[in-house]
């Protein structure tokens, strides 16, 4: 068979040598042609792959041609986490440094953290005793709790039925005052659906910070074990609850702190995979866990980003996530402590990057903002 035969049989066009090379001229001078016009989607400069998991292997991105001046590598980055390119050269950490040590001149105890902090054990024990609080934190709602001057607390949580009895201790280290906390930890928060700690410090500064009203005495005779009616995790006032207080107020809004409550137990389910799990499949569901409660702004899950990020541990090293992560704990933590730790870890990733790698930090910090607004 020839080989004019063979393309007929095969229904191909009969071409002679010269109309074979002037069609592959043709097609090549059309596609150079369709190159250069604009299109509208972004041309293809390459496939990168990024690190993975510990166990894991990397990401491979198709990654369009980035703005003049930014690196492909950064292009990829920039996909996989879902941040602009467009930085703002103006933009800020999301939290500021000077933020810790206003604390200290919050007044919702009555006088100021710092003076409190002042005062001889005896004076600041008399000044605290005796009174009923009412906080209200993120991840547990409106809580009240009563202060015996023999050492007691009584704690009215939402939801429950009873009160949850435990004692306090009013301890001085640093030149600062903890306050020291012991419940039943068979006792199961109703809300949270997690149980309390055995034991509890927290500087004063973080109950000052939580703390939404004080009233001297038991106003709500919780030291009897009862409560008036189910408390909601709902922002309140003392006028309100004391007025309404035979009001049925259940469960109304619990639902976003159950929500909220799950993200501990997500977080503890992912360390526990990866302390026990080697394979990775176990790694690739704890950093999932690990994700959902960052995003959810958890602060311990957003520092465990921050510290792993500039290991290259389980997820790729990379400084500029480090810093943001640090800078979303600080400004998520709920704790005086967590805070420092976070400003730390945010000071120390900054040293490693450039000016422009700073920029992007806080671009991404200042875009998690906006996105996720938690």
């Amino acid at each position: 068979m020839t080989r004019m035969e063979w393309l007929r049989g095969n229904g191909q066009t009969d071409f002679n040598g010269r109309g074979v090379w002037a069609y592959i001229i043709s097609g090549i001078f059309l596609t150079l042609l369709a190159g250069c016009m604009p299109t509208g989607r972004s041309a293809n400069c390459g496939i990168v792959a990024i690190p993975g998991y510990k166990s894991s292997a990397p990401k491979i991105l198709d990654v369009p041609c980035p703005p003049p001046g930014t690196s492909t590598s950064v292009a990829a980055e920039a996909i996989l986490y879902a941040e602009p390119l467009v930085l703002d050269p103006g933009a800020k950490w999301v939290f500021d440094w000077k933020t810790i040590k206003r604390m200290d001149e919050n007044h919702s105890l009555g006088a100021a953290v710092h003076d409190i902090n002042q005062m001889p054990p005896d004076n600041a024990w008399a000044y605290l005793s005796g009174k009923t609080l009412m906080t209200f934190r993120n991840f547990h709602g409106t809580q009240i709790e009563y202060f015996h001057p023999v050492g007691d607390v009584h704690l009215w949580h939402p939801g429950n039925s009873r009160t949850v009895d435990g004692d306090w201790q009013l301890v001085a280290r640093n030149k600062r005052y903890k306050i020291c906390f012991r419940y039943d930890g068979k006792t199961i928060k109703s809300v949270t659906l997690s149980r309390y700690g055995k034991s509890n410090c927290m500087d004063l500064v973080d109950i000052s910070a939580s703390t939404k009203e004080t009233r001297t005495g038991d106003i709500f005779n919780l030291t009897s074990g009862s409560v008036p009616f189910s408390l909601s995790p709902e922002a309140t006032k003392f006028d309100a609850l004391l007025t309404n207080k035979y009001t049925t107020r259940g469960q109304k809004n619990a639902a976003p702190m159950r929500a909220l409550g799950k993200y501990i137990q997500k977080y503890t389910e992912a360390l526990r995979l990866l302390d026990e799990g080697e394979d990775r499949q176990s790694s690739k569901q704890a950093i999932a866990l690990l994700m959902e409660a960052a995003q959810a702004g958890f602060a311990p899950a957003q520092l465990w980003f921050s510290i792993h990020h500039s290991e290259g541990s389980y997820v790729t090293r990379n400084d500029v996530e480090s810093a943001k992560w640090a800078d979303l704990t600080a400004y998520h933590a709920q704790t005086r402590r967590l805070k420092i730790i976070a400003m730390k870890r945010r000071n120390y990733s900054n040293r490693q990057l450039t000016p422009q790698d700073r920029v992007e930090a806080k671009n991404r910090s200042q875009t998690w903002m906006i996105k996720y607004r938690k």
